[in-house]
């Protein structure tokens, strides 16, 4: 019988559409993200492209939700172990680096990691607001192999990655692999996943809080098979809660506010990493039912 890969069960978690973060106003935000990395403006938010609120922006079939602050109380966010996106062309977008470092002049834009040659070249830049987009050379076109986001990283307290991954595998039974010591990778839709990485001993305590601190509010949106159950479950384990934030586009205290949205969320990532970490963690997430009118619904970008 012919092998085949176990990753093509992906699981309860059917789709990973965006990431929400906070960075500054759009001017910065459009030459990076845009002019420099490639993403679209998406046509039904913010058409007017307003300097301060909120801004899509797509890559592929998945996006950033850009939230555009200057609040003391909203500041720039990060995402702790960085992002992984599949792109056209990879040196295209180095190409554009002199560009955006004229845009953005307090951004040096650093670039790591650069290895390969044409199509098969990867780069890793510091974006303007700390996290670090590790680029890669998309294998086709458009669909699962095409351009969008791979993977999300997110850094946990020594130990914690595998605690972290099995809350997916319980809760939503996503599939985990360990590629390497320290670190856990969960399925999370086609070609997608949330890595998890134990903090390396050479990051003290207080370093690893810091850089969680700066990943505080932002969250990740995520279609699920089991809505019903999955809220129960977290709901029972005093897990689920509104965010007021977004209070004007939904509610979640109850089941019945969550079938409403067709959507919920919940916080704490790992109840068994809190508890066995000095370093509280917390991820949002936006948990979605399939009905919800968003799912895999065709993003359209401004000309």
């Amino acid at each position: 019988m012919a092998a085949f890969d176990p990753l093509l069960d992906i699981g309860g978690v059917v789709w990973f559409e965006h990431i929400n973060l906070v960075v500054g106003p759009w001017a910065e935000a459009r030459a990076f993200f845009v002019d420099l990395l490639g993403f679209g403006v998406d046509a039904r938010r913010n058409p007017a492209e307003k300097e301060w609120g909120t801004q899509w922006v797509n890559l592929g079939q998945q996006q950033l939700h850009i939230g555009l602050s200057d609040r003391v109380d909203l500041p720039p966010q990060c995402v702790s172990g960085g992002v992984t996106l599949a792109v056209p062309d990879v040196q295209a977008v180095v190409a554009r680096l002199p560009q955006a470092r004229a845009a953005l002049p307090g951004a040096p834009l650093p670039v790591t990691e650069q290895e390969g040659e044409a199509a098969a070249a990867t780069a890793t830049i510091t974006g303007p607001w700390g996290t670090r987009w590790r680029l890669v050379a998309a294998a086709e076109p458009s669909g699962p192999l095409g351009p969008g986001i791979r993977k999300v990283c997110f850094l946990t307290p020594a130990g914690g990655a595998q605690a972290a991954a099995a809350s997916y595998q319980q809760t939503y039974g996503c599939p985990v692999t360990a590629p390497k010591a320290g670190t856990a990778e969960v399925v999370v839709g086609p070609n997608c996943a949330f890595v998890f990485e134990d903090a390396p001993a050479s990051m003290s305590a207080a370093d690893v809080q810091a850089r969680l601190d700066l990943q505080r509010g932002v969250h990740v949106a995520i279609y699920v098979a089991h809505f019903t159950q999955t809220y129960r479950t977290l709901s029972e384990a005093g897990l689920v809660r509104s965010n007021p934030r977004f209070l004007h586009t939904d509610r979640c205290d109850t089941l019945e506010e969550a079938a409403q949205c067709k959507q919920y969320r919940f916080y704490d990532l790992a109840p068994a990493l809190a508890a066995n970490s000095a370093l509280g963690y917390e991820l949002e997430h936006e948990v979605r039912s399939t009905w919800h009118p968003s799912f895999r619904l065709p993003l359209q970008n401004l000309p």
